[in-house]
């Protein structure tokens, strides 16, 4: 029962920094836009998905060094640690200036790759060199934010974001009132970087010893076990990217930059909804490591499908909210023209195609991260490729005759196959657990939630059609309220509900006693 009440108290932490982040992008973005308009906003988002490129050179490293200092920690080998990190840390710096050398010759060939006309070039490629740098920048210092996360200190990472975005969303918020454009925004964005870095750097101090970055350290044997996981991660990773973050690019390319913008507000509500579920997957990984380390196999059997049941109910129950309010939040949110006009250029459209997407994915996001964290990353670097290959050909055959809305499809159809058929066949094997036994004791849960959810939010704005942010709120506080209910009743089991109702009585009489 410790290991799950450590796994509660990390996902409360990584949720409130999500929840911080959310916030933060629900109030901003609707100023970016508007201060900057669709074509300048569309250039900016294109600037972040292609920064967010550069981050590849980091090869899978972060996801080593977790994994790595999540083992010797279960192992007590302080100096293993040390070596592993001083390690990652030389060959990221290395990775880094690497990233700069491309981000120059890029930033140089940006007007020959896509259309510039209605833009102010220079203000482009000066945004593209700092955010350039900060990559370079970020590249050595994932090795401190990596060992964190292997220490299982989700409170640490997720109180330097918050603090992160809460200070780049103000200065945000300064910089375009004072009539700012990309360059400050990218210089925002570098100085909030900058504090956070110090801040994981303090932190590394108090919770590892030290930061472990001399030379000495530095040894050939730990860089190739870096690398050999890192590397498998790593071409994972630029798989995900063509999935998740390629299609603006292809949009840009073949539908115009003035179209971005359409297609970028359902994916970064997708990609925030990804987050969310990501915030809480992810607290298992080094909890996975440890246990698979000390041979513990009964209690991560537990703990993998505890979770899946877990984090299956927030996704059925999330999906069901944006499927249902998704175009009236946009509506109120961005304005009306986001949500009328063809189908092909609809953000309501696309959001629903690819939270639809999305759904599969989300729901084995327990199975993928017990696979990394007990070493299983061959399987899921191949499964990535197959998708990405996939995604991309559909996406660029379809948009040419069904624009954004193509390229959400695109993104659809390999996510069907790879995550409903082929992945749970392999956790199936792998965790030597029947698929029957798979579903009924981690999926069918949330999936029953998920359809109760769609009915009670449905009869939420039959009831009261959401025409104002105050009617809206409304409506999602009932769903909310009504969906916590029926996960209660439906997705706890007897004996979590009787452990739940006790630690509620039993907390107002500790105050008493104090």
């Amino acid at each position: 029962m410790s290991t799950i009440n450590s796994i509660r108290k990390s996902v409360v932490f990584n949720v409130g920094g999500y929840v911080v982040s959310l916030l933060v992008a629900f109030l901003i973005t609707p100023i970016t836009i508007h201060t900057l308009g669709d074509t300048r906003y569309g250039a900016w988002a294109l600037v972040a998905e292609l920064i967010g490129y550069y981050g590849l050179l980091d090869l899978g490293i972060r996801g080593a060094v977790t994994y790595y200092v999540a083992r010797h920690s279960a192992l007590n080998q302080q100096e293993d640690i040390k070596e592993m990190l001083s390690s990652a840390f030389w060959f990221l710096s290395a990775c880094g200036f690497i990233a700069l050398l491309i981000g120059v010759g890029f930033t140089a060939g940006f007007p020959y790759l896509f259309k510039t006309e209605a833009l102010d070039l220079a203000e482009v490629q000066q945004s593209l060199l700092i955010m350039t740098t900060l990559i370079a920048f970020s590249l050595p210092m994932n090795a401190f934010s990596g060992a964190l996360v292997g220490k299982q200190r989700f409170d640490v990472v997720s109180g330097v974001e918050i603090v992160n975005r809460i200070i780049t969303g103000l200065f945000t918020y300064i910089a375009l009132k004072a009539g700012g454009g990309l360059v400050a925004l990218a210089l925002v964005q570098a100085a909030g970087r900058a504090i956070s870095w110090g801040m994981t750097l303090a932190a590394c101090r108090m919770i590892l010893g030290g930061v472990f970055t001399r030379l000495l350290w530095l040894k050939k044997q730990r860089v190739r076990s870096l690398v050999t996981y890192g590397f498998q991660n790593a071409l994972g990773n630029v798989a995900l990217m063509v999935i998740y973050r390629l299609d603006i690019v292809v949009v840009a390319m073949f539908a115009g930059i003035d179209r971005v913008v359409f297609y970028s507000i359902a994916s970064t509500l997708v990609l925030y909804a990804s987050s969310l579920c990501s915030s809480i997957s992810f607290v298992f990984t080094p909890r996975f490591t440890q246990l698979d380390s000390q041979r513990e196999d009964d209690t991560l059997q537990k703990l993998y499908l505890f979770g899946t049941r877990a984090t299956g109910m927030v996704v059925t129950g999330m999906v069901a909210g944006i499927l249902v309010f998704g175009k009236d939040f946009i509506k109120l949110w961005l304005g009306a023209s986001y949500v009328s006009g063809p189908l092909t250029d609809r953000s309501d459209v696309i959001l629903t195609v690819l939270i639809l997407a999305s759904v599969p994915r989300m729901l084995q996001g327990i199975s993928r991260q017990r696979l990394y964290g007990t070493g299983h990353v061959r399987f899921l670097m191949w499964l990535n490729i197959f998708e990405a290959i996939a995604n991309l050909g559909l996406s660029i055959l379809l948009v040419r005759h069904y624009g954004p809305l193509g390229v959400a499809f695109g993104t659809l159809l390999p996510l069907l196959v790879s995550q409903i058929v082929i992945l749970p066949v392999y956790s199936s094997r792998v965790f030597k657990l029947p698929l029957w036994q798979l579903f009924s004791k981690g999926f069918s849960k949330p999936l029953i939630v998920g359809v109760l959810m769609v009915a009670i939010n449905l009869a939420c704005i039959y009831i009261a059609p959401p025409a104002s942010w105050l009617i809206f709120f409304c409506d999602v506080f009932v769903a909310v309220i009504l969906g916590g209910i029926v996960c209660i009743g439906i997705g706890l089991s007897r004996e979590e509900r009787q452990e739940y109702l006790t630690r509620f009585l039993k907390r107002p009489q500790a105050h008493a006693h104090s």
